[in-house]
């Protein structure tokens, strides 16, 4: 089976007012019928 994996950096989403609900079900539409997740990444301290 093949699927998709994603990282998703939520911040930038956000900054573009993207909602991340919005984002993945897009990500699941461009696979149909594949397996999919996604993951949000948060910005280290340090980074911010």
């Amino acid at each position: 089976m093949r699927g998709l994996y994603a990282t998703v950096d939520k911040a930038a989403l956000d900054r573009r007012g993207v909602d991340v609900i919005t984002f993945a079900e897009a990500a699941r539409a461009a696979r149909p019928g594949g397996t999919y997740a996604v993951g949000l990444s948060t910005p280290r301290t340090e980074d911010r």
